[in-house]
């Protein structure tokens, strides 16, 4: 099945699926996703997916027929061009992410194992686990798992360095809307907030480094002293922090400056009191 989120300005739709082989994109009523732009003409391009393989992620096929098509702020050629799944097409005002299907396991066997190995702190298992996703075709949450670890290794980006990271963490985000806020928590890597205590010699603690508890979404901190809560949105995780608890924000909250009036907490060294 393939599927598509459609964004214009800062509103993004959820997952758009479309049981057909190609999706004919224009302002025409007739077209499979019809855009009301006047820059979008009736019959304006064709998207098809190449399914992927084992080792070989799927990819689209763009076919430009009655406008431009920009890929990375440049035109792609009229005709059919291939560009890979995950890709940000402006059509128009409108931005069309595509995002095909992947194969669909329940979560049990070596899968569960890997898990638990990683909810258990074992972070070598997040390779392993994300190899052993990309033997079964499963591209997008493979990538999901490596580019979260680089970004958790680059999170003391030099300034130089800042507008490549912060494109990578964009990149992320729209990888993260893709799966389970579930799924999502289990290899989640956020740093811990709200937490009142200082600390010096810093370095850095996540919710992954945390064991697992009796709640999913909930893990207690041993060097605080403290319970963490996951918290899937800014309303949530504020109305913990406001009750004085630690929280643990989900990749896809829509963080602003200020949002909980707290710092990243910290672990290391108590500073004297």
């Amino acid at each position: 099945m393939l599927g598509l989120f459609v964004s214009l300005a800062r509103q993004r739709t959820t997952r758009m699926a479309f049981k057909i082989a190609r999706i004919h994109v224009g302002s025409g009523k007739l077209c499979d996703l019809s855009l009301q732009d006047g820059d979008v003409s009736p019959d304006h391009c064709v998207l098809e997916v190449v399914p992927g393989s084992p080792g070989v992620p799927p990819r689209w096929e763009v076919a430009v027929v009655g406008g431009p098509v920009l890929l990375n702020n440049r035109p792609l050629p009229t005709g059919t061009t291939p560009v890979p799944d995950g890709a940000r097409l402006a059509i128009g005002r409108y931005t069309v992410e595509l995002a095909c299907d992947e194969p669909s396991l329940p979560i049990e066997g070596v899968e569960r194992e890997l898990l638990d190995a990683i909810a258990g702190g074992d972070h070598a298992s997040r390779a392993i686990y994300a190899d052993w996703l990309e033997e079964r075709g499963i591209h997008s949450k493979a990538e999901y798992i490596r580019l979260q670890d680089q970004l958790h290794l680059e999170a003391r980006t030099p300034t130089d360095a800042l507008a490549a990271f912060a494109h990578k963490a964009q990149h992320l985000r729209d990888l993260a809307v893709r799966f389970s806020e579930d799924w999502r928590r289990q290899l989640a890597r956020p740093v811990i907030e709200k937490c009142d205590i200082g600390f010096e010699l810093e370095c850095p603690v996540d919710w992954s480094a945390l064991p697992p508890g009796e709640s999913p979404t909930v893990r207690h901190c041993s060097t605080c002293d403290k319970a963490v809560h996951y918290c899937k949105s800014i309303e949530e995780a504020r109305g913990h922090a406001y009750g004085g608890r630690c929280v643990a924000l989900d990749l896809v909250a829509i963080r602003r400056p200020g949002d909980l009036e707290t710092r990243s907490m910290r672990a290391g060294r108590m500073l004297p009191r």
